[in-house]
């Protein structure tokens, strides 16, 4: 599938997904003849994750940490290891701020 085609399945912009491919969050995909980007279902996927982490308040940098990472080694079983640990991290800290932002509050 095309950019545009990625882009509104996944609703990530075009113009992102250009920049994941030049910083090595997104493996730049085949190209076909016509010398389009050609992208699967692994891409789609990796991207689903991006946005889902992003939308969940994950840096570029912690996301990396949960597999998009180039590094890494992807896919569904590399990221269902990976991804509850950073969320009950995640989940732990942001418990610990409201806890102290309420007993700061007098609550």
């Amino acid at each position: 599938m095309r950019i545009g085609q990625l882009a509104r399945i996944t609703g990530v912009k075009s113009e992102t997904i250009r920049f994941y491919e030049r910083e090595g969050i997104l493996a730049a995909p085949p190209r076909t003849r016509a010398n389009y980007r050609d992208y699967g279902p692994a891409e789609e996927a990796r991207l689903n994750f991006i946005r889902r982490a992003r939308d969940l308040g994950f840096s570029m940098a912690a996301s990396g940490n949960c597999s998009i990472s180039p590094m890494m080694p992807t896919g569904p079983a590399r990221a269902s290891t990976l991804w509850p640990e950073a969320i009950s991290a995640r989940s732990s800290a942001r418990s610990r701020a409201w806890r102290r932002c309420g007993r700061n509050l007098g609550v």
